[in-house]
């Protein structure tokens, strides 16, 4: 069994976030998640995103001050995609992991490009983008800019795991107790054969 340290992190969801006083947050400025927000809130404010609105801090007009802003103490509404893209970014720079992301999701984001009706390039793209996703290179691209994040997506308090260390006699217990189990096993069949005649 592996033992970790407890970590405790002030929040885990978008309703644990808005529900919470501690930490403030922010968006960046022109972003699908502004746009997700400021509509929940003129549709419904005291849903979770529209609370989300209304509790964030001033937004970050930027992109180079989401880094500094989220290492302040400030957490920071991003896609999924932006954000490993960060982690990595910031590991490659740093060497160890300072950013964390939460376990669930708040929104779903589709990305699409939007055409003309009868415009001749549809096709086209629609056959590269196709021929991109079967062929894996979509994903390929994805892993190539977010190849250090892996490790910074670990769980909170498992990072410092992954060193190697010697083995110890507990680490043998389980294959040990098996091993001892079958020769106790097959003692007993040995003997009832040997009273049997």
């Amino acid at each position: 069994m592996l033992i970790v340290p407890k970590v405790r992190v002030p929040f885990d969801s978008l309703a644990e976030l808005v529900d919470q006083t501690e930490v403030p947050w922010t968006m960046a400025h022109g972003s699908i998640v502004q746009s997700f927000f400021s509509s929940a809130y003129d549709e419904a404010p005291t849903s979770t995103m529209g609370r989300g609105w209304k509790g964030r801090s001033p937004l970050l007009r930027s992109a180079t001050d989401i880094i500094p802003t989220v290492i302040g103490g400030t957490a920071g509404l991003y896609t999924r995609h932006s954000s490993t893209y960060l982690m990595g970014k910031d590991f490659s720079e740093n060497g160890y992991c300072r950013l964390a992301l939460t376990r669930g999701g708040y929104m779903a984001v589709q990305h699409s490009m939007g055409f003309p009706l009868g415009s001749s390039l549809k096709p086209v793209l629609d056959e590269l983008v196709y021929r991109m996703m079967e062929f894996g290179l979509v994903e390929k691209f994805i892993a190539k800019e977010m190849a250090n994040t892996s490790y910074c997506l670990m769980p909170p308090g498992r990072e410092g795991y992954t060193e190697l260390r010697p083995l110890a006699l507990g680490d043998f217990l389980g294959v040990l107790s098996l091993y001892g189990a079958g020769v106790v096993g097959s003692m007993g069949m040995f003997v009832a054969e040997v009273m049997r005649r």
